[in-house]
């Protein structure tokens, strides 16, 4: 378990030759356990040319592993950003809150626009962008714009009009 590097044989006559370490680096990190004996089962898949990178993609899959064995959450890389919203409005802690309504039709808002993209491909600029629109989008309650606050704007993301100097 960990990251390693391929050895290629060379040699200049055409014969297998001596190991040499060169190439991409691999990485082999704890993927599940098997329900019957208990054994951590692992994988191997391609790492990087560079060994930073392929360190920080080893530690980043053993810790997702980890949580998972120790809360019991693992991410699944193919819901959408629908089914995300609906499972954490679904959850009690959201359910009590007073405004579960609002948080409700507000989530309807979210999933118009990302409709059913992958949740994790989801990008902030395509959030900034989502706010954009709805500050020009007239709210079905007052008839006017959402304002900043509604949509969480800050002022700082605003784009400021060029001025002609």
């Amino acid at each position: 378990m960990g990251v390693y590097q391929r050895y290629k044989k060379k040699n200049k006559d055409g014969d297998d030759g001596k190991p040499v370490k060169e190439g991409a680096w691999f990485v082999q990190y704890p993927h599940s356990r098997d329900p019957v004996t208990g054994k951590i089962k692992y994988k191997t898949i391609f790492g990087s040319h560079s060994k930073k990178k392929a360190d920080k993609i080893f530690r980043a899959k053993t810790d997702a592993f980890h949580e998972f064995e120790q809360f019991g959450v693992q991410i699944d890389g193919d819901m959408t950003f629908g089914e995300l919203m609906d499972w954490g409005l679904d959850q009690e802690v959201m359910k009590a809150k007073v405004s579960a309504g609002d948080d409700k039709t507000r989530a309807k808002h979210l999933k118009n626009y990302f409709k059913n993209r992958i949740a994790i491909q989801v990008t902030p600029l395509e959030v900034n962008n989502f706010r954009r629109i709805m500050i020009k989008t007239d709210a079905p309650k007052t008839k006017k714009p959402f304002s900043g606050s509604t949509v969480n704007w800050k002022q700082g993301f605003k784009i400021q009009p060029k001025s002609s100097v």
